[in-house]
């Protein structure tokens, strides 16, 4: 059997990036950006002043306090959005407001809170001098053209995902139009004789559904697109049929729950062979254990055990890694988080994966084991927060030791 970190080497090796395409800027959010920003501007494309005052020469203003003012001559005003039409000279001052265009001449502003001219408090259009209270240094309360970047500079990299702060980047460059990477079409289905719809009654030797549900979930948290092909029943024709047509929707992916083991009506894995081939069907892991990797006529595909938690962890562990990978993001960008133990584990040496509550409103987190670790027990997924992780080889771990985690 495979290590988990060999079959997702192995899974990594035979998948391709899908394509990519260009969305509307509106769309954007959260989407996987395909080519890096380059700034096309210099940002602030202008110097501007950061507070409402008045722009003027700094060497006129040496030694200003209130005791000893300095009065300058009002020759204009510069309101944002509008470009100065005269030069500052000495002696000469302009009212300026916040992000409005430093006139020629001027070197700093001068905050209105600090002349006896407060156009917040009252009417000055009027008055044709001011006085001012305080000295400045050249640059004071000015924005300088190209502060925050420069034309030329990367502004995003390419498998940015993309956040509402890295859109205002593209809106401030004039960009309405983001290539982005493709969604990933994931295609899924369910199989076995003994699964009814969630609508049907039960009947002895028959379970309802479940895998799908949470499947599609989790596709979704990806990012990815899903395609539900329904249940198909224990017949190779029929399994055959329905992989083809996922082929004929444009699928990128596909994922089946359950028919990849050794039993004797699994015939996923069979139909899979006889059309392509399987690189690997067992995985040293718990739960999870028959978890298979091929491609069917060219299209990559994942066989899930049919245990719900089994399923739920395949997906976690390598299906969610391999969407990563397709879907243009950075799979080796994050660094796995670690909590301590808050009882003895054991394990049987495969790699675990356990279902465990962290309580992550706590200053000193733990990770709480939850009842019954079975691959069948989906209320213990309910309970669970997070999935503990047990390294190969290990068979005990005490109270207090450092374990990495996925949340779920």
């Amino acid at each position: 059997m495979l290590s988990v970190t060999d079959a997702k080497i192995k899974i990594i090796e035979e998948l391709k990036i899908v394509e990519y395409e260009t969305i509307s800027l509106d769309d954007a959010l959260g989407r996987v950006l395909a080519k890096p920003l380059k700034a096309s501007v210099d940002s602030p494309s202008f110097s501007n002043s950061s507070m409402d005052g008045f722009a003027v020469i700094s060497a006129n203003l040496s030694g200003a306090s209130k005791e000893f003012p300095i009065e300058l001559e009002i020759i204009g005003v510069v309101p944002a959005g509008a470009k100065p039409d005269q030069k500052i000279s000495f002696g000469q001052t302009m009212k300026i407001m916040t992000g409005a265009m430093i006139p020629d001449g001027a070197d700093s502003v001068i905050p209105v809170e600090n002349s006896n001219l407060n156009f917040h408090e009252s009417n000055t259009e009027e008055e044709k001098s001011v006085e001012i209270y305080k000295d400045n240094l050249p640059g004071d309360y000015i924005r300088l053209k190209g502060e925050d970047f420069k034309n030329g500079k990367v502004l995003l990299n390419s498998q940015t995902i993309l956040r509402p702060q890295d859109l205002s980047i593209f809106a401030m460059m004039g960009i309405n139009l983001v290539e982005v990477f493709s969604r990933v079409k994931i295609g899924i289905f369910s199989t076995g004789d003994e699964l009814l719809a969630i609508e049907q009654q039960l009947e002895d030797g028959k379970i309802r559904e479940t895998n799908s549900y949470s499947l599609k979930s989790q596709i979704f948290n990806s990012g990815a697109e899903v395609v539900d092909f329904g249940i198909v029943e224990d017949n190779e024709t029929e399994i055959r049929s329905l992989m083809d047509q996922a082929i004929n929707y444009g699928v990128n992916m596909i994922v089946s729950s359950a028919g990849v083991s050794a039993g004797e009506f699994d015939y996923v894995r069979k139909v899979v062979e006889e059309n392509g081939e399987l690189s690997f069907w067992k995985v040293n892991m718990r739960p999870g254990k028959p978890l298979a990797f091929g491609s069917y006529k060219g299209i990559p595909f994942f066989g899930l055990p049919g245990n719900p938690v089994s399923a739920f962890v395949g997906y976690e562990v390598f299906i969610s890694h391999a969407i990563d990978f397709m879907g243009g993001k950075n799979i080796n960008s994050g660094k796995r988080r670690k909590v301590a133990l808050s009882e003895d584990v054991h394990s049987d040496g495969r790699e675990s994966y356990l279902r465990a509550f962290i309580d992550f409103n706590s200053d000193n987190l733990k990770a709480n084991l939850v009842e019954h670790q079975g691959s069948g027990n989906i209320f213990s997924l309910v309970k669970a927060n997070s999935l503990i992780i047990i390294p190969a080889g290990i068979k005990h771990l005490e109270k207090g030791e450092l374990v990495e985690y996925l949340e779920i």
